[in-house]
């Protein structure tokens, strides 16, 4: 969103000029105006171009600067909503600054585990579009593959192992119906119910292409609806085949609250593992909109967390930092007042945050507002990697860290994110601070075990847990 959209938000402007690339007047979002008839009133001048604001009375400043006058938001959030790091290099905070620009490309980033508020769900001017579902015919195609398929990938030890890395176990797959394509098929397309296409280069019918791969299937009231395969290897990594509906569907029954993500594998990574306290929506890309059955259960929902990719990167011809998630967040949280941007604390999506040790239960569970959350928390599917067990006997959650104090009487802190250890190892001197992270390296430990990782952690301020073989045993 520009600085043009960002004012008409509050208030009316017109053009009245080409000046420094066109010249916008109108009320001042805060002081209002001078004028009689607000329509023609001076007060606040936008150049959309250069990016720069001005009031006669408010002062001037940029569209970050708009943003933390006029919506109340932090310098981070700011950044954040714009999708843009910090260039500044003066900032009295800049190095603890999570927008900074050396910090977002130094390391992943980390949200704050801090609840948004609920907001009640508004409706906007967007008009969600109309889906187109599939054919009958291909219907009945897709059905009896996916049960082929299926029966294929329970007999394939290399895929199962590979989902389940993924986190979706045997059970996930049996639920989900996911399929394995052993090879490239090639089908008429008629026998589909799909119109005859021909080569240009061939001068013949064109065959209806099924790639090897992982068979995703989508399901809706009639049956299936779309078709999805994941290639191994090539482009595209995810095809969709042809003939499916258009549908951009939610999976999940639970959607009081909605996770909304790009790759299908991460939608049915948060199906399987918080199926029970939030639904999820896979968009396959991050600029893809729900269509009109998606967007009636999301104006319904209470909680949306947008979740989707973290990647910012270096544009090569601009040289600006560019994160195409974030600023495709903004169009959810400007349409669904209930949305707000709720990225994974390590990795780029939901899959990389559960490979490198992540809950994504407990990720989903935390950006809930109280209300949403579960009052206990069901035990984790059977196939799940078991939980690390804490090295205290309670902990109270106070924002982004715990205290806690083990059966012994030594204190300590756990902290969500790794970049906030040298804070408060300064705020808190001689007090053991473990990360998430570490806690799960002491799968597995006994108490005594647990007790000496916390007496070296206070010895040594910093020291890291790589590896429980370490520990001593006597």
């Amino acid at each position: 969103m520009n600085l043009l959209d960002l004012v008409q938000k509050h208030v009316p402007l017109r053009r009245v000029s080409g000046n420094k690339g066109g010249e916008w007047h109108g009320p001042c979002p805060a002081c209002g105006t001078s004028q009689a008839d607000p329509s023609k009133s001076d007060r606040f001048v936008v150049w959309p171009e250069i990016g720069g604001w001005m009031c006669r009375n408010c002062g001037a400043g940029d569209a970050i600067e708009f943003l933390r006058k006029f919506e109340g938001m932090t310098c981070p959030e700011a950044h954040e909503a714009l999708g843009k790091v910090c260039e500044s290099t003066t900032c009295p905070v800049r190095d603890k600054c999570r927008m900074a620009r050396d910090r977002v490309r130094a390391a992943a980033h980390v949200p704050d585990l801090t609840a948004p508020k609920i907001k009640r769900p508004v409706v906007t001017s967007w008009q969600a579009a109309e889906a187109t579902g599939p054919v009958n015919t291909w219907r009945g195609k897709a059905a009896a593959m996916v049960e082929w398929c299926h029966h294929r990938l329970l007999g394939n030890r290399e895929q199962l192992d590979y989902l389940a890395s993924r986190g979706l176990s045997v059970e996930a797959v049996k639920k989900f119906r996911l399929g394995w394509n052993p090879e490239d098929l090639y089908r008429a397309r008629s026998a589909w119910g799909l119109p005859e296409e021909i080569s240009t280069k061939t001068g013949k019918p064109k065959k209806l292409w099924i790639p090897k791969g992982i068979v995703i299937p989508y399901f809706d009231a009639v049956g299936v609806h779309r078709l999805q395969i994941r290639q191994p290897e090539g482009e595209p990594r995810y095809y969709w085949l042809p003939g499916s509906g258009d549908d951009v569907l939610i999976i999940g029954d639970h959607t009081a609250a909605c996770v909304v993500v790009e790759s299908a594998l991460d939608a049915l990574l948060i199906a399987w593992q918080a199926g029970d306290v939030a639904a999820a929506l896979p968009l396959g890309t991050c600029n893809a909109r729900p269509k009109q059955t998606a967007a009636a259960i999301l104006r319904k929902s209470l909680c949306i967390l947008v979740a989707l990719d973290f990647e910012p990167r270096e544009n090569p011809k601009t040289g600006k930092i560019e994160n195409p998630g974030g600023h495709a967040a903004q169009w959810w949280t400007t349409t669904f007042s209930q949305s707000v941007r709720w990225p994974v604390p390590s990795g780029k999506d939901p899959g990389e945050y559960h490979q490198t040790g992540g809950d994504v239960r407990a990720w989903i569970i935390a950006g809930l507002p109280p209300g949403l959350r579960p009052k206990t928390s069901p035990p984790a599917p059977a196939t799940a990697e078991p939980a690390a067990p804490a090295p205290a006997a309670e902990t109270i959650r106070t924002g982004q860290v715990f205290e806690g104090q083990t059966k012994s009487g030594r204190a300590y802190l756990l902290a969500e994110n790794a970049l906030d250890v040298p804070e408060l190892l300064e705020t808190f001197p001689g007090k053991a601070v473990i990360t998430s992270r570490e806690l799960k390296k002491l799968v597995g430990a006994t108490p005594e075990e647990a007790e000496a990782v916390l007496m070296i952690k206070e010895i040594f301020p910093g020291a890291v847990v790589h590896d429980r073989r370490t520990l001593p045993t006597d």
